[in-house]
């Protein structure tokens, strides 16, 4: 009896070793730098945090890109338990945890020729603006959109190539603009080959700090955002202490010179992963704010 008791013990010990361990499934759509391909060597800043914080506690990540209207409804739903790159007026329902780790900040983009200038949402009259189906774009956009969405002045591109879409149809003159983040249109105006071809037309001045963000379905966030919050802020205070030989528990690395200019920043370092220099750089830039060397 005392042999089938403990047997039973050790059943219990590791059966409870096995359910502390989680899979946390994060859907989202690709949206570098933030999050990208989830086979990529550079998954984005975002999953790449992700994946250090909670692998630290014996869980897993479990990323797949999924359409970010269906992203956010099947996480709202607790088919999956989080997304990133939201915000709490997008997603005012999902529970949030106490840090933001990046800035969403909308600009407009034209083609190479083409002199206009987004100036407060009435320069906006006359054009047929380019938008992706389920991004929030904070509530005076909002609102434009919401009462022009029926009309010819709003196109709405959907699925996992939304913004290439939305690229060559505004190289093809199909739309007069589109609206994205300031930070990731850079980077997929350089995918698609057309860095010469669309311009930077202005940006709105509204911007947020952007989350992970948990299922409002599941108990189990009130954990996950405990947890991510205490893995956050301990990398991030060693960034903000050190100015060289940093390490997060990645590896050490070097920031010689980083700058940030209109949203964009630019970095003499070496060539480590996204989390390991992007991350900092975006964790210091939402908290002080900078608009210059740092």
């Amino acid at each position: 009896m005392k042999r089938i008791t403990s047997l039973l013990l050790v059943m219990m010990i590791f059966t409870a070793g096995l359910a502390a361990a989680d899979t946390i499934t994060v859907r989202a759509d690709s949206w570098p730098p933030y999050n990208d391909e989830p086979d990529s060597t550079q998954p984005g800043y975002m999953i790449e945090a992700a994946k250090l914080i909670f692998e630290a506690k014996g869980h897993e990540i479990d990323y797949k890109l999924m359409p970010w209207t269906r992203s956010l409804d099947s996480v709202r739903k607790g088919t999956y338990d989080a997304v990133v790159g939201t915000d709490p007026e997008e997603s005012p329902d999902f529970v949030f945890p106490k840090e933001g780790f990046g800035i969403n900040q909308n600009g407009f983009y034209v083609k190479q020729g083409n002199s206009w200038q987004y100036s407060g949402i009435s320069s906006l009259q006359g054009l047929k603006l380019g938008i992706i189906e389920g991004y929030g774009y904070y509530e005076t956009i909002d609102n434009y959109i919401a009462a022009n969405e029926n009309s010819d002045k709003i196109f709405a591109a959907t699925g996992d190539d939304a913004l290439p879409k939305l690229l060559k149809m505004l190289k093809s003159g199909r739309v007069d603009a589109v609206i994205e983040n300031i930070n990731v249109m850079p980077l997929a105006l350089k995918d698609a080959k057309l860095e010469n071809e669309i311009i930077a037309a202005g940006v709105d001045d509204e911007r947020q700090d952007l989350f992970m963000a948990f299922s409002p379905a599941k108990e189990s966030s009130k954990e996950y955002i405990q947890i991510f919050d205490e893995g956050l802020v301990e990398p991030a205070a060693t960034y903000r202490e050190e100015a060289a030989g940093i390490d997060v528990g990645v590896q050490p690395i070097i920031l010689i010179s980083c700058q940030v200019h209109h949203g964009a920043f630019t970095c003499t370092t070496g060539a480590f992963n996204t989390f390991s220099i992007i991350y900092p750089i975006y964790y210091m830039y939402s908290k002080t704010r900078a608009t210059d060397k740092f």
